[in-house]
């Protein structure tokens, strides 16, 4: 049987207080359970160190059919500790989707991020065990070293953070310390239910390995320390590796990395993250890998998941890029002023030119054009493919026609009489399309024909 645990002293937490700097108020997530309210009233008893304002936030989620009873224990002992309390719920709308718990977390964290103000601190009770649990459920859910650093000690949430000055502390040394503040608390039945595996996990694994090995707890939440930092210094590295492949917010190159799975996968999340993506699921990041490694340049592969779209061209993944509308078109144009083509932008002569039976349209197929005025005719499929231009963009280019005559396909494929007169008249036919992606793409054609010339 292992020793018990050292008894908890609030002061222990003053140098984590101190850390967090906090420059707004200090809230404590409060439930009633025993943890909370440890963590409760030892913040209370440190208010002469604390220079912030203390709160609580209690979350009713009406489910349980003693939740407004709970909620009414948390107002009462707020209130006899002059600790402003503030019930939130339960939610007017329903819950989120998932499952029950995921359900009740993310309705508790979402209402704590609506109520944060800019510095404020939200504390959660979590401690030593929850952190073996989640690192436990991290292993079995094949994680990796993200997953398996389990909580971090603090994060940013909105405007403010989330904090857990707890992590390192035992719950019985928690609720040995209510005892000897004669405190009473909340008891949650659903904590007993074997059927979610956190519940099993603590319930009925735990105390095995514990049996085994007293210092579980510690071991496996050390386990979750190291992992962590690993997690940091595969994070650098693929920062790193992602430097000077985000021509875009929303591009990356990936030339190089199709090769090198466990790299690519690295560059893919931290990419994701910072643009704060729902992280891929890990069975579609190794599909996608895996698909990547295989693909041709102009290879269509595109993977959706939790309200994004990443869609590959030649080398590049595009992140929730808009198919683009066919070009509008114009009946008639003359050369003077600019052509406005809606969503695709506009098309100027500068100097403008007289031109005669000369019209603006979309793409239709088959359209073929001659760069040279005795050369072979070119079919402008073939041409465009060999651009870094991606197919759900391509329907933008503007088509400008003589008659029969294809004159010019955006503002880089020109049929070669046409352009002979450009530049004995010293003018210059330019595109500008309205939306940047499609802007940016426009350019990096531009350079590509160019090179290619």
């Amino acid at each position: 049987m292992g020793r018990s645990p050292d008894p908890f002293r609030p002061e222990a937490l003053l140098p984590f207080l101190a850390a967090l700097a906090c420059r707004g108020r200090l809230l404590v997530a409060f439930s009633g359970g025993g943890d909370s309210t440890a963590l409760l009233l030892a913040l209370q008893s440190l208010r002469g160190h604390l220079d912030a304002p203390l709160g609580a936030l209690h979350a009713n989620h009406g489910v349980h059919p003693d939740a407004d009873r709970w909620a009414e224990h948390c107002r009462s002992l707020c209130a006899r500790l002059g600790v402003p309390l503030e019930i939130i719920g339960p939610p007017a709308d329903g819950l989120p989707p998932g499952s029950p718990e995921a359900r009740l977390r993310d309705w508790r964290y979402g209402a704590f991020t609506e109520r944060l103000r800019p510095g404020d601190v939200v504390c959660t009770a979590h401690h030593l065990e929850d952190q073996a649990e989640t690192l436990l459920l991290a292993l079995l859910r094949g994680s990796g070293p993200a997953g398996l650093a389990a909580m971090p000690r603090w994060r940013d949430l909105g405007p403010g953070r989330l904090a857990r000055p707890l992590l390192d502390t035992p719950r019985a040394a928690l609720l040995a310390w209510l005892r000897s503040q004669d405190e009473a608390w909340i008891e949650d039945p659903s904590n007993e239910d074997p059927g979610p595996d956190r519940n099993y996990l603590r319930r009925d694994v735990l105390p095995l390995l514990r049996a085994r090995w007293p210092a579980a707890d510690r071991t496996l939440a050390t386990s979750a320390s190291l992992c962590a930092e690993a997690a940091l210094l595969v994070d650098d590295a693929a920062a790193l590796a992602l430097a000077g492949r985000r021509p875009r917010p929303d591009v990356l190159f990936i030339d190089g990395l199709t090769q090198e799975p466990a790299a690519l996968r690295a560059v893919l999340r931290h990419w994701l993250s910072d643009l704060g993506c729902a992280p891929l699921p890990r069975e579609q990041l190794t599909t996608l890998v895996t698909q990547l490694a295989e693909a041709a340049p102009d290879g269509a592969i595109r993977m959706a998941w939790s309200g994004h779209d990443l869609r590959h061209h030649r080398g590049r993944l595009w992140l929730d890029s808009a198919d683009s509308p066919p070009c509008p078109g114009l009946d008639a144009w003359d050369g003077h002023g600019a052509a406005q083509l809606g969503q695709a932008g506009e098309l100027r002569l500068e100097p403008a030119l007289s031109l005669t039976q000369t019209y603006i349209t979309a793409r239709a197929g088959g359209e073929r054009f001659r760069s040279r005025p005795d050369g072979p005719s070119r079919s402008l499929k073939q041409w465009l493919s060999g651009l870094p231009l991606p197919p759900w963009l391509r329907p933008a280019v503007p088509l400008v026609f003589e008659g029969e005559r294809l004159l010019a396909a955006g503002d880089i494929a020109l049929d070669g009489a046409f352009s002979r007169r450009l530049r004995e008249e010293g003018a210059t036919l330019c595109w500008k399309p309205v939306d940047p992606a499609l802007q940016w793409a426009w350019d990096e054609c531009r350079v590509s024909a160019q090179q290619v010339k």
